[in-house]
């Protein structure tokens, strides 16, 4: 327990000079993008008088360095600032935006954790059977398919045919409503994402079946639900933890194109929205909070599988 406790401290300081640099980063690229905050806040028809007032009550006339440490001491205190396109302030815009979001990323990683692994089972089971052959075949295309397509698909053959399901928009009237608003696009999620698990967890099984270890307790009498749930279980489960983080990470950058499809207001929409209309403040918010999000899932996918495996501790 104490090298345990030790690992996990020893991540999450890791993950904080890792948040600082990818803000750091952030704030750099996006002042080297051209355009000129004042000047999108001002309009067209103002001045350059008014301009620079505007500019220097945003503190951008002040060096860099100090406009760094300006936005990080907001940012700490809960204030990214508000969007240059009204009046609104960027955290707000980002709590409300962020709810579905995360309703149809997790919504969409629950169906493919589902889906996935009792398919890998059923494959690595016989291999190179017919049900190993017809899972890979419908891996490889669900890879294939691309996601604004498989939307699209969804739309027009579920959606609008049946009428039980908005064609756009988000609907947060009720539980059912939300529920409604985010099935296909999470359906669509999880038919990109449960190939990536599914093909992982199928090889991860297919070794660990065939390592000397399981031949070996096998020798010894192990034998049915005992060797799976002894052996093979923990060691596929500390192998597909960093597959499923990896899955969970390419699907938030696919939840863009997919709220895009639907029309969804979240977190993907109002990133093209900020870049559209160089909402410097908006961007900045958006991307550090994903970012945050992805170091958090690494993070814990990094302490999970020291939980299953003692080798990740030790070394």
């Amino acid at each position: 327990m104490k090298f345990l406790t030790l690992y996990v401290a020893k991540r999450l300081l890791l993950a904080i000079p890792t948040i600082l640099g990818l803000s750091a980063l952030i704030f750099i690229l996006l002042r080297l993008v051209p355009g000129d905050p004042a000047q999108v806040l001002a309009g067209d028809r103002a001045d350059e008088e008014a301009i620079e007032a505007l500019r220097e009550s945003m503190g951008l006339n002040k060096p860099l360095v100090a406009q760094y440490f300006d936005t990080m001491g907001g940012i700490l205190h809960g204030d990214f600032g508000t969007t240059l396109r009204g009046s609104g302030e960027v955290a707000d815009h980002i709590r409300d935006n962020a709810v579905p979001t995360l309703t149809i990323l997790f919504g969409g990683m629950a169906l493919a954790i589902v889906v996935a692994p009792s398919l890998a089972i059923w494959a690595a089971r016989r291999p190179d059977g017919p049900v190993d052959t017809a899972v890979r075949v419908f891996s490889t295309i669900g890879q294939a398919l691309p996601p604004f397509w498989v939307g699209l698909m969804l739309l027009v053959v579920v959606a609008v045919p049946t009428a039980w399901f908005p064609v756009g928009g988000w609907d947060d009237a009720s539980a059912l409503d939300i529920v409604k608003s985010a099935a296909l696009p999470a359906i669509t999620l999880a038919i990109s994402a449960a190939p990536m698990v599914m093909r992982g967890m199928r090889a991860e099984l297919l070794d660990i079946t065939s390592s000397d270890y399981i031949v070996a307790a096998r020798a010894m009498g192990l034998s049915g639900s005992k060797l799976i749930h002894r052996y093979v279980l923990r060691n596929l489960f500390a192998a597909v933890v960093p597959l499923t983080a990896i899955v969970f990470v390419l699907m938030l950058a696919g939840v863009v194109v997919i709220e895009s499809t639907f029309g969804i207001p979240g977190l993907g929409q109002s990133l093209t929205t900020g870049v559209r209309n160089r909402d410097f403040n908006l961007v900045q918010g958006v991307v550090l909070v994903i970012g945050v999000i992805v170091i958090a899932v690494y993070t814990l996918a990094d302490v999970v599988v020291a939980v299953l495996d003692p080798r990740v501790r030790v070394s």
